[in-house]
């Protein structure tokens, strides 16, 4: 097999990738800081240094609503799941106070360790509409208010999920779920928007968060000789934790396989296998410098796209 069908191979499955080859610079981490499917970031009254973070030492971003489905649901249910997050936006922003459209500050009302916060709800074909909490761990002062805002549009008897004649599913889920984002990201939505899915809620004071990387000087993973020698090259998806000290925790790595397709077998399989070991291996000596939260360094959950490309 040729070195470029089974570079193609490997992007067709993996495609977010992140060079690392001899002599080249040394990967970064990616923090999967807004990723509350699979963590809660937020939640934990801080204890420790994020306990002596001042407000003034803060900033003010917008805290955005979005509703989301799984992959590939029809897209009229995704357009009524916007309008609904749309609706409790506005609700939220009423019972904090706003006049109109303008998002309130929910200073003293909300922490800023209560974000990200979200509900997943089942929407039914015969009509109800039902809510679960996720990511709650201590803090569910954000969770609570968008609970409420939620059961307050529903008690209207506006919030409909209308099933279109050829869709035979008796349920749809949708999440709803607020995080703070920086107020110059281009991705900024205005209340009454529905051009995207995101939908100002309020303005919260949050501390600077910066992800993880590596430390600075280090070398990038070795390069597997038989992949190097059969001019193999190709790309893989890694996710790790790494520890207020800047190291990767052995158990959390592994590598991130799409769920859809079958694993790579024969030669494919053990050339990228090969470069998994690598990483498995290189993840276990480097050392990173810490995701911080304000001035604290703090364990984050992180993905490590990467790419091995041969000279």
């Amino acid at each position: 097999m040729s070195q470029r069908s089974i570079l193609f191979a490997l992007l067709l499955t993996l495609p977010q990738a992140l060079v690392a080859q001899r002599g080249g610079p040394a990967p970064s981490a990616e923090t999967e800081i807004d990723s509350l499917p699979d963590i809660a970031i937020h939640g934990r009254h801080p204890t420790g240094c994020l306990a002596t973070l001042a407000p003034q030492s803060m900033h003010r971003e917008p805290v955005f609503l979005d509703a989301t489905m799984p992959p590939h649901t029809d897209s009229v249910f995704n357009l009524q799941a916007d309008l609904i997050a749309q609706d409790v936006a506005a609700e939220m922003r009423r019972a904090l106070g706003a006049r109109g459209e303008d998002a309130p500050i929910a200073d003293g009302k909300l922490s800023w360790y209560s974000v990200p916060a979200q509900i997943v709800v089942t929407a039914t074909r015969a009509g109800e509409m039902r809510w679960r909490a996720r990511g709650i761990i201590d803090d569910s002062s954000a969770t609570s208010l968008l609970a409420h805002a939620f059961d307050s549009v529903r008690a209207r008897g506006t919030m409909l999920m209308i099933w279109p004649d050829d869709n035979t599913a008796d349920s749809v889920l949708f999440r709803l779920t607020l995080v703070a984002q920086p107020a110059d990201s281009k991705d900024v939505i205005y209340p009454h928007s529905l051009a995207r899915v995101k939908f100002t809620a309020f303005f919260l004071s949050v501390p600077d968060e910066t992800p993880p990387r590596p430390a600075d000087g280090q070398p990038p993973p070795k390069y597997p000789e038989y992949n190097e020698r059969e001019r193999v090259a190709g790309d893989l998806l890694m996710r790790i934790v790494i520890d207020s000290a800047g190291r990767v925790e052995p158990a959390s790595i592994h590598d991130v396989w799409p769920s859809d397709r079958p694993r790579l077998a024969g030669d494919l399989g053990r050339y990228y296998d090969a470069f998994v070991a690598s990483v498995t291996a290189w993840d276990k000596n480097v050392k990173f410098t810490p995701a911080r939260v304000g001035v604290c360094p703090v364990r984050a959950a992180a993905l490590q796209p990467m790419r091995f490309v041969t000279r």
